[in-house]
């Protein structure tokens, strides 16, 4: 069967941050969904093995931090390195949330504060469930960073039917 992320495709590239044992930590996701509009909710998928789901599952809180294509080699840097050997904070600029532990990733236009309801294994991954409890947007003029498929990006065109 032909690999799923390369069938539906483009997809949204998002920074996720995570902290748990005083470690802060961020990783690059792309299977990502809205779920609810009230509340807000919204999904992601996480292999089993990735630190980032060691740290949700220690301390239930993210904040999903939206990519713009000004924000590739950041997305790339901390898609390929694990945070268990990396402190990916040396190379990202950040700051302080207001109602979760995890940071927040400075240049990214919207940035979600979540607090994760709750883990579901899916197969080789599970679903990360999270409600939105603060939102910061800072723009909404900004070109999203899309992920294709392994280290291949685009960025959208609109289409207006006339």
């Amino acid at each position: 069967m032909t690999n799923i992320s390369s069938l539906l495709q483009p997809r949204t590239v998002l920074l996720v941050t995570s902290f748990a044992d005083g470690i802060h930590d961020v990783a690059t996701f792309s299977f990502v969904t809205p779920i609810s509009f009230k509340p807000q909710l919204l999904a992601f998928s996480i292999g089993h093995a990735r630190y980032t789901k060691e740290l949700i599952e220690k301390n239930p809180e993210c904040v999903i931090n939206v990519s713009t294509k000004e924000m590739l080699d950041d997305a790339l840097y901390c898609g390929t390195r694990t945070g268990r050997n990396t402190d990916k904070y040396e190379k990202i600029e950040w700051e302080e949330s207001s109602k979760v532990k995890p940071r927040r990733i400075k240049k990214s236009p919207v940035q979600l504060e979540c607090k994760v309801k709750k883990v579901i294994p899916a197969g080789d991954h599970n679903i990360v469930l999270c409600e939105v409890v603060l939102e910061h947007v800072k723009t909404m003029d900004y070109t999203p960073l899309m992920h294709v498929s392994g280290n291949e990006f685009a960025t959208p065109t609109s289409l207006k039917k006339e």
